[in-house]
């Protein structure tokens, strides 16, 4: 989330420059110092904020900079953005911490670091530092869901709004982090349309709404949480032969596979092949969109695709869904029908 890190730089600009902190040892769990943060951190939920001011930091994330700061005297001074959720799912959230580095002196960020924080019985753990093995690429954290940290390359970090070039996911090993695969933002799209279809056919409702907006949602650790159909547009699944159809269409197009049309344009199609749905099956994606950018209340997000999935309807009409991928998960943009 680009606004946050740009909050947080201009901030560090106009503060008056303290004295660095000596450095001390590297910690990996907490000590006293830092131990009563921890332990509201792991015990308490955090709050809502009120309207009348700015929500409060996480206690897990209030937590990690503690630590952090100890190990990294310096790990906040261009920016720091987090991912919590129940990575080694023991029923407790741990917490992914990505921030800036750069040289001494200098008033911008260069390249960016990732560390993993887990929480146990005695408080929250820092693990050993392997980001260079890990995430061997600008990085940028997404969410912890279901197990999962999903973590993105970037094309560059010091390039303003960047795009994404690949989306990674991590899983706890027991030891520390694994990888657990790589795709292009094509495979991400396929693999989100497969999402899609899955959760149609299950009547997975959670997974639907979270495709069913123009625009992510706030995840700032410690924002108000936002209410549940807020921006969710169900009008495109609203009867069943339209779903059925949507999800027939993914199908087909998935089994079909994607050919790529130049540099930024892929495209998959299949004929219909049975009397209620003939036609073409059409799947558009344009890596390069003219709307590069959305901006929301509280946040600008990367537009790192415009995806158009068409299929044919029985009066020879076809019907089309058109999604954006931003930050490695699709958005419905808004749907159709051609006029026969």
């Amino acid at each position: 989330m680009l606004s946050a890190a740009l909050a947080s730089l201009l901030a560090a600009c106009a503060a008056p420059t303290a004295p660095a902190p000596a450095a001390d040892p590297p910690q990996t769990t907490a000590d006293a110092g830092v131990a009563e943060a921890v332990a509201e951190a792991v015990a308490s939920p955090a709050q809502p904020a009120s309207e009348a001011a700015p929500p409060a930091a996480h206690p897990l994330q209030r937590a990690a900079e503690a630590l952090l700061r100890k190990d990294t005297p310096e790990f906040d001074r261009y920016y720091a953005d987090y991912a919590i959720g129940d990575l080694d799912r023991d029923g407790r959230d741990d917490i992914a911490v990505e921030y800036g580095i750069g040289e001494e002196g200098a008033m911008r960020h260069v390249a960016n670091h990732v560390r993993m924080l887990m929480a146990r019985e005695g408080g929250l753990q820092l693990l050993a530092d392997d980001g260079e093995n890990l995430f061997g690429y600008c990085a940028a954290l997404r969410d912890i869901v279901d197990g999962v940290l999903r973590v993105d390359a970037l094309e560059a970090c010091m390039v303003p709004f960047p795009k994404t070039i690949a989306h990674h996911r991590y899983e706890w090993s027991g030891q520390g982090l694994r990888p657990l695969g790589e795709e292009s933002p094509e495979q991400r799209i396929l693999s989100q349309l497969a999402e899609i279809e899955t959760a149609l056919r299950e009547q997975r409702d959670e997974v639907l709404v979270r495709h069913l907006r123009e625009h992510p949602v706030s995840s700032r650790p410690g924002a108000a949480p936002t209410p549940a159909e807020q921006g969710v547009d169900r009008s495109l699944f609203v009867d069943a032969p339209r779903r059925d159809a949507f999800a027939t269409a993914v199908e087909r197009l998935r089994k079909a596979g994607l050919q790529s049309l130049g540099s930024d344009e892929w495209r998959a199609t299949v004929r219909g092949r049975d009397g209620n749905s003939s036609g073409e099956y059409r799947l558009q994606i344009d890596l390069s969109p003219d709307q590069g950018l959305v901006e929301t209340d509280d946040a600008t997000y990367v537009v790192d695709a415009d995806v158009m999935l068409e299929w044919p309807q029985r009066d020879g009409s076809h019907y089309h869904a058109n999604f954006r991928l931003i930050e490695g998960e699709l958005y419905l943009l808004d749907h159709n029908s051609d006029e026969v």
